[in-house]
C-alpha cells in the first residue's frame, strides 16, 4: 500500500486547478513522437493579477509503473495502472478556475488529456495548491493529498508614456512607475505626473507611490520632448526701396539683390547668390539652427549704386523668438522659424480594493475531551478557508468546521474582489481521557482488570447491551445473563469519560461471587516472578493442603488458555512457564485447586 501511495504522489504533480465547469473546451496537444507508456506534462505559464488568463495544459499519463520506476526506483516496475481519478483541489488563486477534459482516466484505453485554466486572478502570490487524487493498482485504491506551486505575478499596465507594476491590490498598494520615454540624459525633456491621489511630480523617474485608501485612481502623464530647438527654414523679402538706374539694352531698374545672415558672434553663416534684376518678393530656404542672441539680416543691391557702391536694401535683427513678419516701413521680411515639440499624454488606472473585515470565530466549547468535536463557526457564510497551526485544512471551505484535535485554528475570508482577511488564532485544548477501564470475567463476576489505572477521583457505571444498569457503580458486577457489557469510567477532575466493552457468556455452573479470589487460598503462600516479565516466569506455591491444580492464562478479553494440570501435594510446588509467544499486555494467571479459584495479575512486555 505504501508503494501505491508513492505512485499517487508521483502522478499528483500533473494537476493544479479547480474541478468546476467554468473552463470547458481544452485542446490536447502533446508533442509528436512521445512513447506510448510515458509521463509527460506541458509547461504552465504564470498568471498576472487583473489580467484575464486562459491557457491549456496537455499531459500524458503512464499505462504501467515502468516510467514511474525510472524516476523513483522505490516503486516497482511492471505493474498495470488500472485507474487514475482527479478528486478535488483547494487553495487555487482567487479568481482562477480550471476544468479537465475528464476526471477519470483508464490508462489502458486513454492516456492523453488536457486542462484549461481560465479566469482573472485577484491576488499576486505564490500559492500552495493542494490536490487530491486516487490511484488504483491491482484493485487497491489509495487517496492522497499533495502540494504544488502556482505563481500569480503582480499586476502591470503599460501605456505609450509609462508602465505600472502592482497597480491592483487590496487595502494598500505600492505602485512602481516606469517612464517609457526616457531622456537618456539629454536636454529637452520635461515631465508632469499626476498620480490621482493628490500627489504630483515633475521628475523623469518618480519614486514608488503608496495608495493606502480603497478607491480608483486615474494616473495622468505628460512628456514634452523639445530636442530640435529653433530652426530658421526660410526668408522672404517682401518689400524694399532698392532699384537701379536704367541701363542699356533693356533699361531695367530692378536691383541685383543678395541676402546675408550673421550670427550673434559676428560670423557670417549665410550669403546667398545674387538675384539679378529681381524685384521683391524673393525667398531663400535653408536649415539654420538658432541659438540664443540676436542675428543680423542684411539685403544688399549688388549693382553699383550712386558713387559706385552697393546699395543697402534693408537691415534688421531677429532672434529665435521673433515673429514671422518684420516690417520697418520701406523694408519688410517674413521669417519661417520652426520649433518642433512632441507632447505625449497617457492615462491609466490604479485600483485599490477594500480589505474586508476579519472573520470572527465562534466555538461551541473551548475545552473538551479527546474524541469529542468542537464546532467552529466563521462570521462569513461563504468565501472561507480553514487552517490548523498555520497549515491549510484540506477541503475545509464551509462556514462551519468540526474540530477534533488540539491546536491553533484560524479562518480566512476572500471577498469577491479577491481581498483576503484572516481571523485571530483560536487555541483549542482537548483533555486526555482516563485509561479504558478493562475488566475480566471470573465465574460470572466482572471485575476491573487493573484498579491502578483508574483516575485518582473517579466514578463507574455498568451497562448491558447499551442500557444503563441502574445502581451498578462498583468495581465489579455479577452477570446474570449473556450479553454485551460496558463499563464507563469518569475522571471527576476533568469530567472526561472512557469505556471498555466485551461480550460475556454466562457460565450457569459457576455461581457469581463478590470476590475474584477464594478465601480458601489464604492457606497458600504464592510467588510469581519476574512480574512484569518478558515471557519466562516461575510460579511457586507453598501449603500444607493438597489436591488437583489447573493453571490457565486469561487475557483481558476473557480468552482462557490452559497451561498446566497437575496434582498438588503439601509442601512446595514450582512451575516454570514459557509465555514468550504471547502478545505483550496485561493478563491474569488463573489457579484452580479443586473448585477454588485464585486470579493473579501478570504483565508481559
Amino acid at each position: 500500500m505504501k508503494r501505491i501511495l508513492l505512485l499517487a504522489c508521483f502522478l499528483s504533480t500533473f494537476f493544479a486547478g479547480q474541478i468546476i465547469a467554468q473552463c470547458p473546451g481544452c485542446l490536447i496537444n502533446v508533442p509528436a513522437g512521445l512513447p506510448e507508456d510515458t509521463i509527460y506534462l506541458g509547461a504552465i505559464p504564470n498568471a498576472t493579477v487583473g489580467v484575464y488568463y486562459e491557457q491549456d495544459l496537455s499531459f500524458r499519463l503512464p499505462k504501467t509503473t515502468d516510467p514511474v520506476n525510472a524516476n523513483d526506483p522505490s516503486i516497482p516496475a511492471g505493474l498495470t495502472i488500472d485507474e487514475i481519478t482527479i478528486n478535488s483541489l483547494t487553495n487555487v488563486p482567487p479568481g482562477l478556475a480550471w476544468e479537465v477534459d475528464q476526471d477519470i482516466y483508464i490508462p489502458e484505453d486513454e492516456t492523453d488529456g488536457c486542462i484549461r485554466f481560465c479566469g482573472t486572478p485577484f491576488t499576486a502570490d505564490t500559492f500552495i495548491v493542494d490536490v487530491v487524487i486516487d490511484a488504483v493498482v491491482f484493485g487497491l485504491t489509495q487517496s492522497a493529498s499533495f502540494s504544488m506551486l502556482m505563481i500569480v505575478e503582480p499586476s502591470g499596465s503599460q501605456t505609450d508614456g509609462f508602465s505600472m507594476e502592482n497597480n491592483i491590490g487590496c487595502g494598500s498598494v505600492e505602485v512602481d512607475f516606469t517612464n517609457n520615454i526616457p531622456s537618456g540624459g539629454n536636454d529637452g525633456y520635461s515631465y508632469v505626473w499626476d498620480f490621482g491621489n493628490g500627489t504630483t511630480s515633475t521628475t523623469e523617474n518618480p519614486s514608488t507611490v503608496v495608495y493606502d485608501q480603497a478607491g480608483v485612481y486615474i494616473v495622468n502623464y505628460e512628456a514634452e520632448v523639445d530636442t530640435t530647438g529653433y530652426v530658421l527654414t526660410s526668408i522672404t523679402v517682401t518689400e524694399t526701396d532698392c532699384d537701379d538706374f536704367p541701363t542699356f539694352p533693356d533699361f531695367s531698374t530692378a536691383p541685383d539683390m543678395h541676402i546675408m545672415i550673421t550670427d550673434p558672434g559676428g560670423t557670417l553663416i549665410y550669403d546667398s547668390n545674387v538675384f539679378e534684376n529681381t524685384f521683391p518678393p524673393i525667398s531663400v530656404s535653408g536649415n539654420w539652427p538658432l541659438e540664443d542672441g540676436d542675428y543680423l539680416l542684411e539685403v544688399i543691391d549688388n549693382d553699383s549704386g550712386v558713387n559706385g557702391a552697393d546699395d543697402d536694401c534693408g537691415t534688421v535683427t531677429f532672434n529665435k523668438f521673433t515673429g514671422p513678419v518684420i516690417d520697418i516701413g520701406s523694408f519688410a521680411v517674413e521669417l519661417e522659424i520652426f520649433h518642433p515639440v512632441s507632447t505625449i499624454a497617457s492615462m491609466d488606472t490604479v485600483i485599490v480594493y477594500e480589505v474586508p473585515e476579519a472573520p470572527i470565530l465562534d466555538n461551541s466549547a473551548s475545552e473538551v475531551c479527546n474524541g469529542d468535536t468542537i464546532y467552529l463557526t466563521s462570521s462569513y457564510t461563504e468565501g472561507n478557508t480553514w487552517y490548523l497551526d498555520g497549515e491549510l485544512i484540506q477541503g475545509a471551505l464551509d462556514a462551519e468546521l468540526a474540530a477534533t484535535i488540539p491546536g491553533l485554528y484560524s479562518v480566512s475570508y476572500a471577498s469577491p474582489d479577491g481581498c483576503i482577511a484572516f481571523s485571530d488564532d483560536m487555541s483549542l485544548d482537548f483533555i486526555a481521557l482516563p485509561a479504558s477501564p478493562a475488566f475480566a470475567n471470573n465465574n460470572n463476576l466482572l471485575f476491573v482488570f487493573d484498579e491502578d489505572e483508574l483516575p485518582v477521583a473517579y466514578s463507574l457505571q455498568w451497562y448491558q447491551d447499551g442500557e444503563i444498569l441502574v445502581g451498578e457503580t462498583d468495581l465489579n458486577y455479577c452477570v446474570l445473563e449473556f450479553g454485551e457489557y460496558t463499563l464507563e469510567v469518569t475522571d471527576l477532575s476533568t469530567a472526561c469519560t472512557n469505556t471498555f466493552t466485551q461480550v460475556v457468556a454466562l457460565s450457569p455452573n459457576n455461581p457469581c461471587t463478590t470476590s475474584i479470589n477464594d478465601s480458601y487460598f489464604n492457606q497458600f503462600d504464592f510467588s510469581l516472578s519476574p512480574n512484569p516479565s518478558s515471557g519466562f516466569v516461575v510460579l511457586k506455591m507453598q501449603s500444607e493442603l493438597q489436591g488437583n491444580i489447573a493453571i490457565s492464562l486469561v487475557s483481558i478479553g476473557g480468552q482462557k488458555q490452559l497451561l498446566a494440570k497437575d496434582n498438588f501435594t503439601s509442601g512446595d510446588y514450582v512451575l516454570e512457564l514459557d509465555l514468550s509467544d504471547k502478545a505483550k499486555g496485561v493478563y491474569f494467571l488463573q489457579i484452580v485447586v479443586d473448585e477454588h479459584v485464585w486470579m493473579e495479575k501478570m504483565v508481559l512486555f
